[in-house]
């Protein structure tokens, strides 16, 4: 029986006929190259241009392929963690003319096999600004005596009297200081709205204060507008530090708090009544990353007086060595590297010292920790003072229209040599501009400048040890003088590790 049962199994397997569709179509990865991670453009003026480069063993006429942009629900100045997503293009190849409003998006380029459904995607970021939005802006005393701005783009463009050009007029008056704002408060001219947004601050020596928006240069403050209660005071600086916004004068320090959620409906940028009665103040302020707040020099009252990071203000002292006061009298105050600032006094008998003050990452309150002799030389008779702010533990100073540094540790004054530099020209401004955010660019350069008959130039070098080396990265001339140079990243944030604006030289 069972080799009968066993005959008839093979006979009914043998008469079954598979009719089944055993062709099957492969499954390929689809790969997207050649879409870089990221692209900087100016609304109205440039065009997005990407080609991607599909790898894949499917055939062409099966792909499809769409780009896909996601845009915050709020204005280009709030911020937002909702989106819309809009399909903008529906071929391989994109070229668009950007006329998006300023601000950051997503892009994503998809593709896709029609016949067995498989996609993939890449995304990529587009930075759309204008042409104020980002670079270096060069801080400059005009023929006439009065202040304006050039814009020196990453691409090389010198855009200059930007003051003049957008508002009619320089401001009155020759420089004194030009500060970044990252996300300051105001008041949106076409909406009403309470927003934030990057800002450029300017003072100059006639009083005069403005403060513009930076994507298209819209005067959102002057020296009125810019408190509840306008004080009758000597502006000297403005600065983004740790967590705000800072504005420095004889009335003392004035802080905006922009710390934790930016939400447009805080404040309407306007400053209060500085938080303390600590007043006074001077053109020498620097800082450190580690102190999260300025140190400055009032010379109303010969004190040094710390700003932490919720804006309060209060006298520096000190059980160990003596602080400066009446004596006294500041000449420069500069940052190196994220624990030190140093000060340079001169005493009514006319002897220097080099003040060092140290303060641990979030330990509390500044302290000196030294104070240096500092013999009669080139460098206490200086004109230009800076800092090198993270690799060199110098200060670069000019005397007698050369370049010098003072050796810190060593308490010797050497001088620097500058390739390319003309000899027949005045220096008007030297700096190490170190910048250092989580996005491009980032970089640590020696800047210097040179005025004559009428015009600059301005040179941007790499280092080694401090020093420049080789071929200038970034050079420009145009018509006027220089004053300070600051650099603008509308992607920046108001909490970062570059803390612009460190040091400065009188």
């Amino acid at each position: 029986m069972k080799k009968i049962l066993i005959l008839c199994l093979a006979a009914l397997a043998a008469c079954y006929e598979d009719k089944g569709n055993y062709t099957y179509a492969p499954v390929s990865d689809i790969v997207i190259e050649n879409v870089l991670p990221n692209y900087i453009l100016v609304t109205g003026v440039d065009t997005l241009r990407v080609a991607p480069k599909i790898v894949t063993s499917y055939p062409e006429a099966d792909l499809e392929y769409w780009w896909v942009i996601a845009r915050s629900t709020g204005s280009a100045n709030v911020v937002s963690d909702k989106f819309t997503y809009d399909t903008i293009h529906r071929q391989r190849d994109i070229a668009l003319p950007i006329a998006e409003a300023p601000g950051n998006y997503t892009l994503y380029c998809h593709a896709k096999n029609r016949v067995n459904a498989y996609q993939t995607f890449v995304k990529t970021t587009l930075e759309v600004g204008t042409l104020y939005n980002r670079g270096h802006y060069i801080l400059k005393e005009t023929a006439d005596g009065n202040t304006d701005l050039d814009l020196l783009t990453e691409d090389g463009l010198l855009v200059p009297d930007v003051i003049n050009t957008t508002q009619g007029a320089p401001l009155p008056g020759a420089p004194r200081n030009l500060g970044i704002l990252y996300s300051k408060f105001l008041v949106d001219p076409d909406t009403r709205e309470k927003v934030h947004g990057h800002c450029l601050g300017v003072i100059t020596c006639d009083k005069e204060v403005a403060v513009y928006r930076a994507f298209d240069m819209y005067r959102a403050f002057d020296h009125r507008s810019l408190f509840y209660e306008e004080p009758d005071d000597i502006p000297y600086k403005f600065n983004s530090s740790a967590y705000g916004c800072d504005y420095l004068s004889s009335a003392g320090a004035y802080h905006e708090h922009v710390a934790g959620i930016l939400t447009a409906g805080s404040t309407a940028g306007k400053y209060a009544l500085p938080k303390t009665n600590v007043t006074g103040g001077s053109d020498c302020w620097a800082y450190s990353a580690n102190m999260w707040g300025p140190l400055y020099w009032d010379e109303t009252h010969h004190r040094l007086v710390y700003v932490n990071p919720n804006g309060l203000a209060y006298e520096l002292t000190s059980n160990d060595f003596p602080m400066p006061g009446p004596t006294r009298e500041c000449l420069f105050l500069g940052a190196y590297g994220l624990d030190y600032i140093y000060g340079l006094f001169r005493d009514d008998a006319g002897n220097y010292s080099l003040y060092s003050v140290y303060i641990q990452y979030m330990r509390g309150s500044p302290v000196v920790r030294d104070i240096q002799p500092v013999a009669p030389g080139r460098f206490t008779a200086a004109t230009l003072r800076a800092t090198n702010e993270r690799t060199a533990n110098i200060i670069y100073f000019v005397h007698d229209n050369k370049l010098y540094y003072y050796d810190v540790a060593n308490a010797v004054e050497r001088e620097a040599s500058v390739p390319g530099l003309p000899d027949d020209e005045v220096i008007t401004h030297v700096a190490n501009r170190h910048f250092n955010y989580d996005s491009a660019p980032a970089f640590d350069y020696f800047s210097i400048a040179t005025y004559k008959n009428g015009h600059y130039k301005l040179f941007a070098y790499n280092m080694i040890g401090g020093l420049p080396t080789g071929a200038p990265v970034i050079s420009a001339s145009g018509v006027g003088r220089v004053k300070e140079v600051k650099y603008l990243a509308p992607n920046a944030a108001y909490m970062n590790n570059f803390f612009p604006g460190r040091n400065y030289s009188r």
